[in-house]
């Protein structure tokens, strides 16, 4: 779909959660990301809403990627899929996918499948998925491998991403049961929990 711009920047401010009376130094992080992803967002889109092209050009932007990993990963040089996704969450919550959002994905998933090919592998899908954590990686590209064939074709990309890109808590957690869910069983076991912890 498509990011009203006004609105997209007011769910940005209200996730850096900030207290004038008590401004930390990451909040002030959180801020200055913020007015860097207001500030390339207008050079993008000017004053129009932010389409998926757009979105994937803001933040690649020189300079958003090193800021968010950074803040996200707690002052570290890396942070989790877990923590990347919670923010993409929050930035771009909205509706599920229409017909322009499954269109911009699908032209995606060619840019790194290639435009001869219908299916991906692990490695193609790495590209797309901005984690070093490869357990995670992993784990979304079983999400996303339906049929269990090896390889993500270009519809189980897309409607996997429909199932999970709705904003109501119970696809968050559908989402997250997956990913700890090791076994495929169904079922979360405190060995899951150690399993990707470790």
């Amino acid at each position: 779909g498509v990011l009203k711009q006004m609105s997209w920047i007011e769910k940005l401010k209200t996730w850096t959660e900030v207290n004038p009376m008590h401004k930390s130094k990451k909040c002030q992080s959180k801020l200055d990301l913020v007015d860097l992803l207001e500030s390339i967002t207008y050079l993008c889109c000017q004053d129009k809403d932010i389409v998926g092209e757009d979105f994937e050009k803001i933040i690649s932007s020189k300079g958003v990627s090193k800021k968010l990993v950074k803040l996200l990963g707690d002052g570290e040089n890396e942070c989790t899929m877990e923590k990347f996704m919670d923010f993409i969450m929050a930035a771009t919550k909205s509706c599920d996918l229409d017909n322009e959002s499954k269109e911009t994905l699908q032209a995606i998933f060619l840019k790194h499948a290639g435009n001869d090919k219908n299916e991906i592998g692990f490695s193609e899908f790495k590209n797309i998925i901005p984690s070093k954590d490869e357990f995670f990686v992993r784990r979304i590209f079983g999400l996303f491998d339906v049929d269990k064939s090896g390889t993500i074709s270009v519809t189980e990309f897309t409607e996997t991403l429909n199932q999970f890109s709705s904003d109501d808590d119970d696809s968050k957690i559908e989402f997250l049961f997956h990913i700890y869910d090791v076994n495929d069983d169904g079922r979360l076991y405190q060995d899951n929990f150690q399993d990707v912890i470790t």
